[in-house]
C-alpha cells in the first residue's frame, strides 16, 4: 500500500516541506495548489486552493478551496471573501453569482458563515457541477462589497479536474490502508 501512496505522490511531482511538528506535501495543478498534511507517511487533510486579488484594490480578494467532505465523501468548493460592507444573505437574489464559461447557473449554497472580517460560502458540488467545472476554463464569481455595488473576480479552472482526481486518489489510498490495517 505504501507503494501506491508513493506512486500517487511521485506522479504529482511536488514538494514536501517538513518541520518538527508536521510535514506538508504540495504541488501545483494548473492554477490550483494541491496540499496535504502528512501523518504516518499518509496524506491527510488534503485540499486544492487558489487565491485571486483585485488588481485595483488588494483589500478585495477571493480564495477558493476544493475539498472532499469527510462525512459523505462528496466534493465542496469554499469561497472565502472579505466581509461586505452591507448585510447580505448569499442565498438571496443579488447575493452571489457564479458564471462558468458564460453559463450562469443556480448555485446550491450552504452553511454560509461570516466572521468580523470574512465570509465563507460553501457550495456542495453535484456530479453535473463537477463535470462542468472540470471541462471549463474559467469561473467568474461576483459578490457584493457595498450597497448597490459588487465585485467580480475571475478564477481559472486550469488544473481543477486534476486536483479533484488527486483528492479522490488520496482518499482511495487512505481507505485502502485503513482497511488493510484492520
Amino acid at each position: 500500500m505504501r507503494r501506491f501512496v508513493f506512486a500517487v505522490f511521485a506522479c504529482m511531482a511536488g514538494t514536501s516541506i517538513s518541520t518538527a511538528e508536521e510535514s506538508v506535501y504540495q504541488t501545483d495543478f494548473g492554477a490550483w495548489r494541491f496540499m496535504c498534511q502528512l501523518h504516518e507517511d499518509l496524506p491527510d487533510d488534503c485540499r486544492a486552493a487558489q487565491g485571486v486579488r483585485d488588481t485595483r484594490d488588494a483589500s478585495r480578494w477571493i480564495r477558493v478551496t476544493l475539498s472532499l467532505r469527510e462525512e459523505k465523501g462528496d466534493a465542496a468548493l469554499y469561497f472565502t471573501i472579505p466581509r461586505p460592507k452591507v448585510t447580505f444573505e448569499p442565498r438571496d437574489e443579488g447575493g452571489v453569482v457564479v458564471v462558468i464559461d458564460a453559463y450562469k447557473g443556480t448555485l446550491h449554497l450552504n452553511e454560509d458563515v461570516c466572521s468580523a472580517t470574512e465570509c465563507v460560502i460553501d457550495w456542495r458540488l453535484d456530479t453535473p457541477s463537477l463535470v462542468r467545472l472540470g471541462s471549463s476554463k474559467e469561473m467568474f464569481f461576483i459578490f457584493p462589497i457595498e450597497e448597490n455595488r459588487g465585485l467580480g473576480l475571475s478564477i481559472s479552472l486550469d488544473g481543477f479536474a486534476e486536483s479533484y482526481l488527486a483528492l479522490l486518489n488520496v482518499r482511495e489510498a487512505n481507505e485502502s490502508k485503513k482497511a488493510n490495517t484492520k
